[in-house]
This record gives C-alpha cells, structure tokens and sequence, in this order.
C-alpha cells in the first residue's frame, strides 16, 4: 500500500494582512536605521570632552561612565565582548544623549527654557539620535 499524499492547506491571510489590503492601516515612516556603534563613539568622545557642569544627580554621572565605557569597548571590538549592541543598550544610550541634551538647552536658554525647547531635546535624541549642535538649536 502506498501512503496517500496529503494536500497543503492554503495560507489564509492574518488580520494584520486583511486590514493591510482593505487600507486600514496607517504608513508607518521609513527611518533610517541607527549605526549603534558610531552613536556611542561619538557620545563617549562628547562625554570626555565636554562633561556636564554641575551634577544634580551624582549617580546619573556613575552610571553613564560605567555604560558608555561598556558599550564603547563593545563597539571598538574589545576582547571577551560581544560586538553587537542591545536594544536595551542603545535605549540607554538616548536616555544618556536625551540628558546630554537638555543640559545643553538649559545652558543655551537659561532662564528662558520653554516646553518647546525641552520637546526639541527629547526628540532630538529618542527619534533622531542627535546629539544637538550649538548651530542646530533656535
């Protein structure tokens, strides 16, 4: 007896494929990806050249040197480290840049910071992955 040769199912669309087709779904933007490794070379050369001027939370600066000098030997390629980084390393990594950020615009605006000068901050290092310029900010 020979055995019987069972059919394939056919594929049957998901949800997420239905309301894709139906256009019920909004686009999402194409960002580019981030090179996770230049962006934590460049905010550790940052970190040592221009460090923060007075510290309200000292074990924010704790913190940030002991994962930017992780994640900078893991981007140089250092020996027993892995070469990839995280996505839970790079979150780090905007919530470093994010405070590098608005220590800047204080400095910039003193007294006269608005909401719109910290949302520019934020956005600058959680979308864009900025570090902001002294010509970049208004």
């Amino acid at each position: 007896m020979a055995a019987k040769k069972r059919g394939r199912k056919p594929k049957t669309k998901t949800k997420r494929q239905l309301m894709k087709e139906l256009g019920l779904l909004p686009e999402k933007e194409n960002k580019p990806r981030v090179n996770r490794r230049k962006l934590v070379l460049e905010l550790q050369e940052h970190s040592n050249n221009q460090p923060l001027k007075y510290s309200a939370i000292q074990d924010f600066y704790n913190v940030k040197s002991y994962v930017l000098g992780r994640l900078a030997a893991k981007a140089k390629g250092e020996r027993f480290l892995e070469r990839s980084i995280t996505d839970e390393e790079l979150g780090m990594v905007k919530v470093i840049l994010a405070m590098y950020n608005l220590h800047y615009i204080q400095e910039l605006h003193k007294e006269n910071t608005t909401y719109g000068h910290v949302f520019e901050a934020l956005e600058a290092a959680f979308d864009n992955c900025k570090l902001l310029e002294k010509e970049s900010v208004s």
